[in-house]
């Protein structure tokens, strides 16, 4: 069965040793962002794109993050594949409003 490439925005909440307490998954950025913003009892918070490969026989294959830094989803992922113009371009359309 051949792979599908799927994306989805997370929101990371970490507690103060940096381990993820909880997360949410939204389809858009402005959705993500509004949810970061809410209060919350954790330490810290933190957006991120979510690039999923797989496909329905074995499931997700692979999985890889690009963090929103000071406003600026990072230019590609943690393994180096390059983040698709289109996010780039919505996060800073969101973060220049």
């Amino acid at each position: 069965m051949r792979n599908r490439v799927s994306y989805e925005w997370k929101v990371e909440w970490t507690d103060k040793y940096s381990d993820i307490e909880d997360c949410d998954h939204f389809d858009c950025y402005r959705d993500a962002f509004n949810r970061a913003a809410e209060p919350h009892e954790y330490h810290n918070v933190s957006v991120c794109l979510v690039r999923g490969v797989g496909n329905e026989d074995d499931g997700i294959l692979d999985r890889e993050h690009a963090y929103v830094f000071c406003g600026e989803l990072e230019e590609a992922f943690e393994a180096g594949t390059p983040v698709p113009k289109k996010f780039l371009a919505e996060v800073k359309k969101i973060n220049a409003a």
